[in-house]
């Protein structure tokens, strides 16, 4: 049986924003879909709608260092 909690790897950029204010990292949605914009943090178009790996997140930022 799955977990209701169970956060997706894998979610849109207002989720992906959510998350990161959920577990206190500082990034904003318009930052996100700057950085995707730019290229900087990879993202899936599914029609209008891009999905974002946290993985991909957390290594960019882990790399911001």
């Amino acid at each position: 049986m799955k977990s209701k909690n169970k956060v997706s790897d894998i979610a849109t950029i207002a989720q992906t924003a959510a998350r990161c204010k959920e577990e206190g990292i500082p990034v904003g949605e318009k930052t996100l879909r700057r950085w995707i914009a730019e290229g900087h943090v990879p993202a899936v178009y599914t029609g209008r709608k891009a999905l974002v790996s946290w993985r991909n997140l957390m290594r960019f930022l882990s790399a911001e260092d």
